[in-house]
């Protein structure tokens, strides 16, 4: 927008509209650690790849508020520094968090695991490919390398990052690949998932994979605490089992309490 012709004066108030988007982020960012911190973490390939997502989404958001100021945007608008910023936070934000809820999901809706060994091969070699493709972008972008030219001025002196930038777009694909195939391969070889593979505390895994046709046949009773994963002894968090439903299940009074409303 600074680049367009608008007016002078539009351009503070564009500016500080356009950092705003920096306060949701940052709010993210500080539930998705304050989640993680003191946490009992273990490393499936799902939770690798939220890592990851976590990691490179931060890369995204910090080289965001240079596009949103007046100065620093004037000199990096169309280069290789947007599209290195825009790779990190759609990769970020979107491609390492789809895969982890692939990963996760997988043994729920079809009741096999995906390969493991072949999930952190296609985590390991993408999240480094991922920092060689979008850094070098953005470092080229510094130096002057335009957007949507299939050419440069060789006197840049880019011919090197530009090469590890197209390595490593090779390497994302061919880790793309290795899911693709693991896919396939687990829909009919994968480890048979009927229980809880995870040892997660929510409803959804108590049940068994794939779901049931209804899910559950009957409300469920959540009896434990939110924060107990880990914890020695196992806490029960649901209660899937018959039985009459207690009142703080329903959210209904016990018999003999007047609501606080009615007695004023």
């Amino acid at each position: 927008m600074f680049t367009s012709g608008m007016a002078e004066y539009l351009r503070v108030p564009f500016m500080y509209s356009t950092l705003l988007v920096a306060v949701p982020t940052g709010v993210k960012f500080f539930s998705w650690v304050g989640t993680l911190w003191q946490g009992k973490l273990e490393f499936p390939t799902p939770m690798l790849f939220v890592l990851g997502g976590i990691a490179v989404f931060l890369i995204g958001g910090l080289s965001g508020p240079p596009n949103g100021t007046v100065a620093t945007d004037l000199h990096l608008q169309d280069t290789y520094w947007i599209v290195g910023h825009f790779h990190a936070t759609m990769f970020g934000g979107f491609v390492f968090p789809f895969f982890a809820a692939f990963y996760y999901w997988f043994p729920k809706a079809t009741g096999r695991k995906m390969n493991e060994t072949l999930g952190k091969l296609h985590f390991w070699l993408m999240l480094p490919a991922f920092w060689v493709q979008s850094l070098g972008q953005m470092r080229v972008g510094l130096l002057g390398m335009r957007r949507r030219i299939y050419t440069y001025d060789p006197a840049l002196g880019i011919d090197t990052t530009q090469l590890f930038i197209t390595i490593a777009g090779f390497v994302i694909f061919i880790s793309v690949l290795i899911f693709v195939y693991n896919l396939f391969r687990s829909l009919k070889h994968g480890q048979v998932a009927t229980g809880n593979v995870w040892k997660s505390r929510s409803p959804e895994w108590q049940l068994p994979s794939p779901v049931p046709a209804h899910n559950y046949d009957r409300p469920f009773h959540v009896v434990g605490e939110p924060y107990d994963y880990g914890a020695v002894p196992a806490t029960q968090y649901v209660d899937l089992s018959p039985g009459p439903i207690s009142s703080e299940a329903t959210g209904a009074m016990p018999s003999g309490v007047v609501p606080a409303a009615a007695g004023k």
